[in-house]
């Protein structure tokens, strides 16, 4: 850069700028099970066990926290993992994604969490210029046996517990599957 001022004697000055792109995707700490779940990898449940949940943090936008944010968490497994939500708000930096397992249901899925966010235009709605940033969890859903059930012949399932026969009654037949 030269300056000259009205005598007409000049400066050169060299200098250097920076320009950076602000465009880095943005970032998620490794998953982690939500307080009160077994913390191993992969996160191992047992079936039929309710609600789950699973720490989102660490999540930013990785360029100075002005793209607005969306997460979502997908399944690879959708025959053992069902209700998959995600509870969080654009520009936070924690979250909480939720699970249930199907009903009866054992095996292994991957679960995906993908953090979004709005690009140079800082619009998640036009998405050529979003970054995304995606972490996986295995997670296992383990058998637990159910409880015994009695099969009365008019096809009607009874707790055990509730089967009461009185002794004084004719025979009957009563069939166990």
């Amino acid at each position: 850069l030269t300056f000259a001022d009205q005598l007409a004697k000049s400066t050169t000055e060299s200098f250097l700028v920076t320009i950076t792109s602000g465009q880095n995707p943005p970032t998620l700490n490794p998953l982690i099970p939500a307080v009160g779940e077994v913390p191993p990898t992969p996160l191992i449940v047992i079936e039929d066990s309710g609600l789950h949940g699973i720490a989102l943090t660490g999540i930013s936008d990785a360029d100075c926290d002005t793209q607005p944010l969306r997460i979502k968490a997908t399944t690879t497994n959708s025959t053992l993992i069902r209700e998959l939500t995600v509870a969080y708000t654009s520009n936070m930096t924690t979250g909480t994604a939720f699970f249930k397992t199907v009903t009866d249901a054992v095996g292994t899925a991957t679960i995906n969490v993908t953090v979004e966010d709005g690009g140079f235009d800082r619009n998640l709605a036009t998405s050529a210029d979003n970054q995304t940033f995606v972490r996986s969890l295995i997670v296992v859903v383990n058998a637990e046996p159910d409880a015994p059930k009695f099969n009365l012949v008019n096809g009607n399932v009874v707790n055990p517990q509730a089967l009461t026969i009185l002794e004084d009654l004719p025979q009957k037949l009563l069939y166990l599957t």
